[in-house]
Formats: C-alpha cells, sequence, structure tokens
C-alpha cells in the first residue's frame, strides 16, 4: 500500500510539470504569434489589428497572474506590440482623414 501511494506522489508531481509546461508554451506561442505579426502589420487590415490588439490584451490578463521571473519581461514586450498595432490604425485613420 506504502509503494502504490508513493507511486501516485510520484505520479501527481510529475503531472503537475508536464501541466505547467504545457500551459507555459501555451501562453508563449500565443505570444510568439501576437507579437511576430508586428513585421508584417502594415500589411493586415484593421480588423486584424484590432483582433491583435483583443488577442494582446488578453494574453496580459493572464502573464499578470504568472508567478515567473520573466513575466516582466513579456509583459513590456506585449505591450510594445500591442502600442504598435494601435498607431498602425491610428496612422490610417489619420491618412483617410486627409
Amino acid at each position: 500500500m506504502k509503494r502504490l501511494f508513493s507511486g501516485l506522489v510520484v505520479f501527481l508531481f510529475l503531472l503537475s510539470f508536464a501541466v505547467t509546461y504545457a500551459y507555459e508554451r501555451n501562453w508563449k506561442d500565443e505570444f510568439d504569434d501576437i507579437c511576430g505579426k508586428v513585421q508584417i502589420s502594415e500589411t493586415l487590415s484593421t480588423e486584424e489589428l484590432k483582433q491583435l490588439i483583443k488577442r494582446a490584451e488578453k494574453l496580459l490578463e493572464e502573464l499578470k497572474k504568472l508567478n515567473s521571473p520573466e513575466k516582466k519581461v513579456y509583459i513590456f514586450r506585449l505591450k510594445k506590440c500591442k502600442s504598435f498595432f494601435e498607431y498602425i490604425i491610428e496612422l490610417r485613420s489619420q491618412n483617410e482623414g486627409a
């Protein structure tokens, strides 16, 4: 019985690492996808840029909940990406008004 309990504890311990790693990969993939679009942002439609801004806002909320030393770096970089998308939209609206 003690051996079964020990095995279960080890299994749960390893499972927690797997879940944490999967979650970390998930938000990092989302981060890479959002900020990876900065280089092609001028070719994206305004609606696509607005969707990226919404995704960035959602991811920012997730990042703020993290307990990671790299959290501040990713939050800073994501805010820069979001600001750039907003800047492109603002430029387009100014050009349409001119």
